[in-house]
């Protein structure tokens, strides 16, 4: 009997168990009366990748001729996997669904470790707080893990100037003896913030 020695290589990956088939030919010195064949099972031992999220930026304007109105929304595995990675992403904060844009789906394909897609702001004609844009992420555990979980804040920067004011009244002349008249102001557009 003779043997050689098969070695499996380890290789940092998330990936199903794979096989090995060994068959084998002889030469005119031996015979193989019947084809042969063997298979061994290389099994993973590697978990799935634990995902981590971050933003480019904290802050972004709501009208471009403010300053930048995007941000990167990125996740990134510490390993590579040979499965595609998909991550959910979930939002709360001040900001409403009409203040921004975000896809809530990031893929990263098989093999790769790094996937994004873009927040943006949304212009509007109110004169407002700045809002933020909490965001969350989930992923299947059979693919990816988070540990620990994660959340990252973008704030909204209002870039609308406040409301021109205009002051009016009822009656330009009153009686001294307990005349009166309306004094009001009216706001060019609305706001968000109360105005005295």
């Amino acid at each position: 009997a003779a043997s050689v020695v098969l070695t499996a290589i380890d290789e940092p990956m998330f990936e199903n168990d794979e096989t090995v088939v060994i068959d084998m030919t002889c030469d005119p010195n031996c015979d193989e009366t019947t084809p042969q064949q063997q298979t061994v099972t290389i099994l993973n031992d590697d978990p799935p990748p634990t995902v981590t999220l971050f933003v480019e930026s904290a802050s972004i304007h709501e009208n471009a001729a403010s300053g930048t109105t995007t941000t990167a929304v990125t996740v990134t595995l510490n390993t590579k996997s040979s499965f595609k990675v998909e991550v959910t992403l979930e939002t709360s904060g001040t900001a409403s669904s009409t203040d921004f844009t975000l896809s809530r789906l990031i893929s990263i394909p098989a093999g790769s470790v790094v996937g994004s897609v873009t927040l943006s702001g949304v212009a509007d004609s109110r004169d407002e707080n700045d809002e933020t844009v909490v965001i969350d992420m989930t992923c299947d555990p059979e693919f990816c893990t988070e540990n620990p979980l994660q959340q990252q804040t973008v704030i909204l920067l209002d870039d609308t100037p406040p409301p021109d004011v205009t002051l009016s009244i009822g009656n330009s002349q009153i009686n001294e003896d307990n005349g009166s008249t309306t004094v009001t102001a009216t706001l060019k557009t609305v706001s968000d913030l109360n105005v005295t």
